[in-house]
């Protein structure tokens, strides 16, 4: 069964707009499934070829015109980060047809895609992130929208939505939103995982940096896991699994190249000088947390003691995901001092910034947005704030901050 996809309007435009598209994320979450559907109602006849073949990858690293050649446009590459010189050949083809939508990319090696990407298309190639299914894929099927803190728009989206459950949320984020599993075309999801760990780490791992050890780098993955919403700390990580930093530093970009992390930076300025300056880390996608973590439905995630960061996990990629799905990216911070203040949010938008904070509670109290204050001594006035939360409906707190129910993402 397909699930339709938020981006799809947004890849629609591209195509018909831009000669090359580069729709990268993490494998499996339906990025070749996407194209190929788009492809297929479009009734374009559109070459498909996977550079998973060693044989169409030798072919393309070889010689790029005979690939072309013999894969010609429009055409859709899968997994191109296999065959980096094929971005030249695009290039020239590109200028020499002039035609768009002939070129759609796929990749789950994201840094070294865009250094090539900036090398030889740069002007030519609208760039694409797909993550797991979001909750309006999965739930709702309304048209997609970024998340901000529009009041009416949301009281709109809850008559029509209707309240959902702290249980249900909880329900949300162990099921994964992974599409073969979604769709139901997967029903075992503990042994998916373990097919999709492996998979990284036996090949994908390996072809960005050495691994001589497998189940090292697992107990690493475990170990970021289980620091899911904390900010980063390199030393301590390192030295509960006795690497060296220098190690543990590489074997986090490597997470973040794969798309399997999110790194959220720090927000502040020349005026707000106590402010922390190290990023917090989020997993990309939360169910794979609570596997890695053992969990493995919302009974026993309700009573551990990492609920809170697991719930924050999932808030904060289902915001990254209403961004990206429709061709954006959130300017979204979180603030931390050495006095340990603490917001969880703060987006930055026409001249105000919005503080959010995010806790598991269904009946949020007012006094948690007396941090916010804290923002009133920076550049940007502080505009309407909120507590994402497990609310069953919106609630004013006060005359400028309200309750907002997760479910409203």
């Amino acid at each position: 069964m397909y699930i339709t996809r938020d981006l799809e309007p947004i890849i629609k435009q591209v195509a018909k707009e831009y000669p090359v598209l580069l729709l990268t994320g993490p494998r499996q979450v339906g990025k070749t499934t996407l194209l190929r559907h788009l492809s297929s109602s479009d009734g374009t006849k559109r070459t498909y070829v996977s550079l998973d073949s060693l044989e169409a990858r030798t072919l393309a690293n070889r010689d790029p015109d005979a690939f072309f050649s013999k894969y010609p446009p429009p055409i859709l590459i899968d997994e191109v980060q296999y065959a980096p010189d094929l971005f030249r050949a695009i290039k020239v083809l590109v200028d020499e047809r002039r035609c768009s939508g002939e070129f759609w990319l796929t990749g789950s090696q994201v840094f070294h895609l865009m250094q090539n990407v900036q090398e030889s298309l740069a002007g030519r190639v609208v760039h694409l992130s797909l993550g797991t299914l979001s909750q309006n894929e999965r739930f709702s099927h309304l048209e997609p929208r970024a998340f901000s803190l529009d009041l009416e728009y949301l009281q709109s989206k809850q008559s029509i939505l209707g309240p959902t459950s702290a249980y249900d949320i909880f329900s949300r984020i162990t099921a994964s939103a992974m599409p073969s599993i979604a769709s139901g075309k997967v029903t075992n999801q503990a042994l998916f995982y373990e097919s999709y760990l492996n998979t990284y780490i036996q090949r994908d791992v390996r072809d960005v940096v050495e691994i001589k050890d497998a189940s090292e780098f697992r107990r690493f993955f475990t170990t970021v896991a289980a620091r899911t919403g904390q900010v980063l700390n390199i030393a301590d990580m390192a030295r509960d699994l006795d690497i060296h930093p220098a190690t543990a530093k590489s074997w986090l970009g490597i997470l973040e190249t794969l798309g399997l992390i999110y790194s959220l930076p720090p927000y502040f300025n020349n005026l707000l000088k106590r402010a922390i300056k190290t990023p917090k880390i989020y997993m990309s996608d939360v169910a794979l947390v609570c596997h890695l973590l053992k969990i493995d439905s919302a009974d026993p995630l309700l009573s551990s003691p990492i609920k809170g960061s697991v719930f924050e996990t999932y808030v904060i990629n289902e915001i990254v995901r209403s961004y990206r799905n429709v061709g954006r990216e959130p300017w979204m911070y979180y603030y931390r001092d050495i006095d340990q203040r603490e917001i969880d949010i703060i987006f930055e938008q026409d001249g105000t910034i919005n503080p959010i904070e995010i806790k598991t509670t269904e009946a949020p109290p007012p006094q948690l947005v007396r941090t916010f204050r804290v923002l009133d001594s920076g550049v940007y006035p502080r505009d309407r704030g909120a507590i994402l939360c497990n609310t069953p409906t919106i609630e004013q707190l006060d005359a400028g901050n309200w309750g907002i129910p997760v479910a409203l993402i």
